[in-house]
């Protein structure tokens, strides 16, 4: 059985915001939430010290302040979650992607695919 995500549609609202905000470029964010018997629970996703271009996204996970953030919300760091721009018509996860998650020891790890039509 997959694991479910819980998440509210306003703190996923905010992140797709904030990302169109750094368009064309990618944009990253840190997942804190718990995790519950059937999946994870989504509580914030909050800004990461990064440099966004057109095809990547460069942040240093070792300089992330992530227990910081966990004692100020309450909430575990489950993993980070990033655009990928349209043109690239890449709405799933990249090799690179799946070996940061496993170094990073991320639970949960996300894309979000921004494009615009016309």
């Amino acid at each position: 059985m997959r694991p479910i995500v819980k998440i509210h549609k306003t703190v996923l609202d905010g992140f797709k915001r904030r990302a169109w905000k750094a368009y064309p470029n990618e944009y990253i964010e840190r997942i804190l939430g718990v995790c519950i018997t059937d999946g994870f629970a989504v509580h914030i996703l909050t800004s990461v010290n990064h440099v966004g271009g057109p095809l990547t996204v460069y942040y240093d996970h070792d300089q992330d302040d992530i227990h910081d953030t966990e004692d100020l919300t309450k909430s575990q760091f489950l993993g980070y979650i990033h655009t990928h721009i349209g043109y690239r018509v890449c709405e799933h996860f990249s090799e690179q992607d799946c070996l940061d998650a496993v170094n990073n020891n991320e639970l949960l790890s996300g894309v979000c695919l921004l494009y615009k039509s016309g």
